[in-house]
């Protein structure tokens, strides 16, 4: 009789053991079933991310190029040529797209048209890494053009949350430029 209870006890625990493997591996498909499903549909996320993300940058270079169309037209109403300016805006946007700077307003100021030049001063809001920032002023320096940096403010550039990046990677900064152009008549 003990023997037989025993082949019992042992078929139950054969059963119950069969059902805990039955349990687990039904267990470890599923979060692996579901991993792969997450994983799909993270990496879709992650594109259409991207995605929004470049159309917001073309969004908002769009809307400087309008700010800045927009100030060109104000001077002409206000009877400025603007020719000297277009050009040397031109020039100036040349060297921060090759750069990577990313520039957020020109504002010209009140050009002085002397006996032998015109001297036009201008504001560049712009942001970049260090590095590049650091290019992109030398190049203004050395326009063909006569320009002349008269003054420089930098600044971390912030993150949405308010902090300043830690990695180099991402050492980005604002950056205020003036600028001095003269054309010699």
């Amino acid at each position: 009789m003990d023997a037989m209870k025993q082949e019992i006890n042992v078929a139950e625990l054969l059963t119950k053991y069969k059902e805990y493997v039955i349990i687990a591996v039904t267990v470890i498909i599923s979060i692996m079933a579901a991993k792969y499903i997450y994983g799909k549909q993270m990496k879709e996320y992650d594109r259409l991310k991207g995605d929004i993300d470049i159309e917001q940058q073309k969004s908002d270079a769009i809307e400087r190029i309008v700010n800045i169309n927009n100030k060109i037209r104000d001077m002409k109403k206000l009877g400025w040529d603007t020719t000297e300016f277009d050009a040397i805006s031109s020039r100036v946007g040349d060297l921060a797209r090759k750069r990577g700077i990313k520039i957020q307003n020109v504002d010209p100021a009140d050009k002085a048209v002397e006996p032998n030049y015109i001297r036009i001063p201008f504001k560049i809001r712009a942001e970049g890494r260090t590095e590049d920032v650091t290019k992109f002023i030398r190049d203004v320096e050395t326009l063909p053009m006569l320009t002349r940096v008269q003054r420089i403010s930098l600044e971390p550039a912030r993150i949405s949350d308010g902090t300043t990046p830690e990695s180099d990677a991402d050492n980005v900064l604002n950056v205020d430029i003036t600028v001095m152009a003269y054309y010699f008549k």
